[in-house]
């Protein structure tokens, strides 16, 4: 085991589709550059509503939509500040109170002591931190993790990481997770050595492509010149459809939202032998203006008729027929945005309970819910309410998009065209009782809900054998609670519990527990 191995960011990040936040500091193969990148990601709707947005030399997380923020506390932060010589990189609040410690003595370790991990039972999400200092046309860095030290958050572990002057190329990469999983296990060892190239724009679009298509939510890099001080700046946002901003409009979108500049929905025909000047105009929503032209020399040139070669070739405004054994679908006529080439493949397997049908290899949306059916190759279980369709990402995950059976075949409504198969759901949801013991001091029933297969459909509590109100405080967290009220539930006794939980392939799990109040 080579423990000094340098590895590239894309494959440091090779199948692993969660790593949470990450961040990178080092110095670019030339020497000549500081070089800091910070990605968020994010699996639950709160997490996933945000981009980045940069104001003078500080870097903020803000929501997308401000009407949809369910919980800003561990969204909403600075993660990129300035102090004198110093850069600060973090993926929390912490960094304002680093900025804060700095400003009254405090070293980057003292300030940190302040601070504990994420108050998010029962993932503990590491505070991770880095920052830079810059003298002499050089810089040092020191790299921090707060983290849980056991599974119920008792305690604080705080490590740091301090180096010297950074080797050329190198740098060290730190990130909260090791991988995804439920509860999602917390990053582990010092942080992982990388190598950094001089081209920002390759390394970027390397680090963005790396990351997990459907968890990457945002991306910031940082070159600094070491000799000057000059800065370049790359973000990306998801939200803002990554790297690419198109500037026309697909003929199947029917957005009132959008218009174009011209007739032909922004799209320019090159028909003629001349120079045709483009000026885009870019502004955001404080009135920050960015404008870029360029030149496009129209030239004459015999252009081959394009052929798609592909079996099934889907037009926005046509019916579109999708049949081939054990599988149908139609797609009617205005639900694509645009032409589609398919680039279909059939995974087939003897053993499957269905095989499993790539419609295309890239999801392809849809305006709206088309009926998808798979035909069962086998029954391995008689009660066919236990089957339901899954859709499969490009890198193996897998969701349920339910489904009913039929005639030998599972029934399912889809929004998108992308790759699906058939899975058998016989285990019932877990229920969880979370912190008992403090139940009766604080008065609030609180469980934790887990299902690997179709999901949560239902659930129902009673407390003495009366019905009890559950809810769900918190839609980002798998918690569910109860707060106790004294007009019906009596204080200074034994009470009995009772929570019923159901998936949506009608598995059911009951838990009975007691509690003094």
């Amino acid at each position: 085991m080579n423990v000094y191995e340098l590895k590239s960011m894309p494959a440091r990040l090779e199948g692993n589709t969660y790593p949470g936040r990450g961040i990178v500091v080092g110095k670019t193969a030339d020497g000549k550059r500081a070089a800091f990148a910070y990605f968020i990601m994010g699996r639950s709707a709160n997490s996933r509503n945000r981009v980045f947005t940069q104001r003078e030399d500080a870097v903020f997380t803000e929501p997308f939509d401000a009407s949809k923020v369910e919980d800003p506390s561990l969204i909403i932060y600075a993660a990129i500040r300035k102090y004198e010589n110093k850069l600060i990189v973090t993926n929390g609040d912490q960094t304002d109170t680093i900025w804060n410690g700095l400003k009254t003595g405090l070293s980057f370790a003292d300030a940190l002591a302040q601070r504990c991990f994420e108050p998010d039972p029962p993932n503990f999400t590491p505070r991770i931190s880095a920052m830079a200092a810059f003298d002499a046309h050089d810089f040092t860095y020191e790299m921090s993790i707060l983290k849980s030290g056991d599974e119920e958050g008792s305690f604080c572990n705080r490590y740091t990481y301090s180096y010297g002057s950074a080797k050329a190329g190198v740098g060290h990469f730190l990130h909260t997770y090791v991988c995804d999983g439920n509860p999602i296990p917390t990053f582990q060892g010092e942080p992982e050595r990388v190598s950094i190239p001089n081209d920002i724009d390759g390394w970027t679009t390397d680090i963005w492509n790396a990351l997990d298509e459907n968890n990457k939510i945002s991306l910031y890099v940082r070159f600094v010149n070491l000799e000057t001080g000059c800065e370049e700046n790359r973000m990306i946002n998801s939200w803002t459809c990554g790297q690419y901003m198109k500037s026309f409009i697909e003929p199947g979108n029917t957005l009132r939202l959008l218009k174009a500049s011209n007739t032909n929905r922004g799209l320019v025909t090159i028909d003629e032998e001349r120079d045709y000047r483009f000026l885009y105009t870019l502004k955001d929503v404080f009135g920050n203006t960015s404008k870029y032209s360029f030149t496009v020399r129209g030239r004459k040139q015999p252009l081959e008729p394009l052929q798609h070669r592909e079996k099934y070739f889907f037009a926005w405004d046509k019916v579109n027929y999708l049949q081939e054994p054990g599988l149908n679908l139609v797609v009617p006529k205005g639900m694509l945005y645009d032409d589609a080439p398919l680039n279909y493949q059939v995974k087939a397997d003897s053993g499957a309970i269905a095989f499993t049908y790539q419609l295309n290899d890239k999801p392809i949306p849809l305006h709206a819910s088309c009926e998808l059916r798979i035909g069962l190759r086998r029954k391995p279980i008689t009660d066919t309410t236990k089957y339901y369709v899954v859709r499969v990402t490009p890198r193996g995950g897998k969701y349920s998009v339910g489904g009913k059976y039929e005639d030998g075949y599972m029934k399912a409504s889809i929004r998108e065209l992308g790759t699906y198969t058939v899975a058998i759901d016989t285990i019932p949801p877990e229920i969880i009782p979370v912190n008992k013991k403090q139940w009766g001091r604080t008065g609030k029933i609180v469980y934790r809900l887990k299902d690997k297969g179709t999901g949560i459909a239902s659930y129902r509590g009673t407390i003495d054998g009366e019905y009890a109100l559950f809810g769900r405080p918190n839609i980002v967290k798998s918690y569910w609670e109860c707060v106790l009220d004294p007009k019906r539930v009596k204080k200074g006794g034994k009470h009995i519990v009772e929570f019923t939980v159901t998936d949506y392939c009608g598995n059911e799990t009951v838990s009975r527990e007691s509690f003094i109040w």
